[in-house]
């Protein structure tokens, strides 16, 4: 039996060899003595315990009945990550089409989406590896084929940061119970528990509190912080000067705030604070600067832990798809992606609130919206609620929904937008729904029924909801708002009435119409 040896070396270190091989029994990695060359043909021993090598000889081991041909990916690794048999079968099979100069560059890219994947252990499982494959092996316009993605709340992946693995999980691979609408009491200090754990992993990555690995100069380590938590704090009889210490800010008596993260709790003296530019309030989590003693942690400055660009996120943990949507990975990762978002310049979003459609002048304004859009038809139309001036009523789900049908109407006579524009439904704090809970559910489907089988290209979505257009990524909400509201006004260019406004970004022109 012919055996097939890929061999991938670790830059700047002593290289290692992964073995993909049709063998049942495949043999543990051995070191060779040396860097073999490209083509270079070894022979191997397999051996029952660790191999030694390709000139190892080890008791009772047995010679393999030919040669392994080596072939040389250069700069890659597996690092600590094992391969089981079928996982090893599989990608032998899979790459026994390959030439031998697309090897490299499909190895890498295999090894890459491997690494995206949240892995449960340091041992890689067949479906991983197919997964890997078929990541790799998809044609570009398949990767980018939903464009435009409309996420719900509800849809949002949820990672969990796993402080002993240093990376997020899927909260299926942790022991937390689902989320829920009902939460419980243990629901809400996870949440501030892992609000800390998230932003202590960036705080300790930013430069002014990562120590350097060989200080060049005295000086140098000056210039760096520390964290300190409250128990090292409550740990200390003595004066402790200079900490600075993450934690969140709670007011447990009358008129004394404390700072508290999950070793302890710590009361805190701010006669003398100085606060950077920021909202403080209750709950929130600060960098607290300043000296303890007596048990009360006199604080000197307040600020906020620092921010972190999303590339360098991804440097860290990978192109995790945190944001949701159909892809696997993050929008943001895609080159042919950005190639199209820096192309569609002509993308334009239209959003409209507090949009009473039982009102018969805000139809008649929409009409008049419609008809100006109707030469140039917008990417997306955002109708975020109220949809009714009469939010509550015995007749509230007949009214909206017979007026949902007559707003169909007013589509269907564009047949331009009908048929080239998206409608996305965002529902306001008094549409049907459970009360003020958030986030809330789109509307039922009893009441859009009829309107979605007259406009096809439309989304009920809950609120608040998510939004990808190609590389572009954002979150929207419809809030509460007192104002009242007479009638709809849009852009200046149709009323002198309005003050209307149009955001301009890379991937489209985002117009607000005003409601008065």
């Amino acid at each position: 039996m012919k055996y097939q040896v890929f061999s991938i070396w670790r830059e700047g270190s002593y290289p290692t060899i992964l073995e993909l091989c049709l063998s049942l029994d495949p043999w543990q990695c051995p070191r060779p003595a040396r860097k073999p060359e490209v083509g270079e043909t070894l022979e191997y021993r397999r051996c029952r315990g660790t191999c030694a090598g390709p000139t190892g000889e080890e008791e009772g081991a047995e010679e393999l009945p030919s040669t392994i041909p080596v072939k040389d990916c250069h700069g890659l690794a597996w690092l600590s990550l094992k391969a089981q048999k079928d996982a090893l079968k599989y990608l032998t099979e899979a790459f026994q089409s390959t030439s031998e100069e697309e090897l490299d560059n499909v190895t890498e890219n295999v090894i890459d989406a491997v690494e995206k994947q949240p892995l449960s252990s340091n041992m890689i499982e067949q479906p991983t590896v197919e997964a890997a494959v078929q990541e790799c092996s998809r044609a570009p316009d398949e990767a980018i084929e939903n464009v435009f993605n409309i996420i719900g709340a509800f849809d949002i992946p949820r990672y969990i940061y796993n402080s002993e693995r240093k990376k997020f999980l899927p909260l299926s691979m942790t022991d937390l119970p689902g989320p829920s609408l009902f939460g419980t009491a243990r629901d809400k200090a996870e949440l501030f528990r892992e609000r800390y754990s998230i932003l202590q992993q960036r705080t300790h990555r930013h430069e002014l509190f990562t120590p350097s690995p060989v200080v060049a100069h005295p000086d140098d380590s000056k210039s760096k912080f520390q964290l300190k938590t409250v128990e090292t704090l409550l740990g200390n009889t003595a004066k402790v000067g200079e900490v600075i210490v993450l934690g969140m800010i709670t007011q447990l008596k009358e008129g004394k705030f404390f700072l508290e993260d999950p070793t302890g709790v710590v009361q805190l003296d701010l006669s003398k604070a100085q606060f950077h530019s920021g909202l403080y309030t209750e709950s929130c989590f600060v960098l607290a600067e300043g000296w303890y003693e007596d048990e009360v942690f006199h604080v000197n400055a307040f600020g906020f832990p620092p921010t972190e660009p999303s590339a360098t996120t991804r440097a860290f943990y990978g192109n995790i798809n945190f944001f949701g949507g159909p892809s696997s990975s993050s929008v943001k990762a895609s080159a042919k992606l950005k190639q199209l978002e820096e192309e569609n310049e002509d993308a334009m979003f239209v959003f409209v609130s507090d949009v009473w459609l039982d009102q018969a002048e805000v139809l008649e304004k929409l009409h008049t919206m419609f008809s100006g859009y109707s030469s140039a038809p917008p990417t997306c139309f955002f109708f975020c609620g109220n949809f009714s001036s009469a939010p509550y009523g015995k007749n509230q789900i007949q009214s909206l929904k017979g007026s949902l049908k007559a707003l169909a109407d007013i589509i269907c006579e564009y047949p331009s937008i009908h048929k080239s524009s998206r409608f996305v439904f965002v529902p306001g704090p008094e549409d049907p729904g459970p009360g003020s809970i958030l986030p809330r559910p789109p509307l039922a489907e009893y009441i859009t029924q009829e309107f979605r089988q007259l406009v096809p290209f439309s989304v009920f979505t809950t609120n608040p909801c998510r939004l990808t257009l190609l590389n572009f990524t954002a979150v929207f909400h419809s809030g509460f708002n007192t104002a009242p509201k007479k009638s709809l006004f849009f852009g200046k260019i149709w009323s002198t009435k309005c003050a209307g406004t149009v955001f301009t970004s890379q991937a489209a022109t985002w117009t607000f119409p005003t409601i008065l």
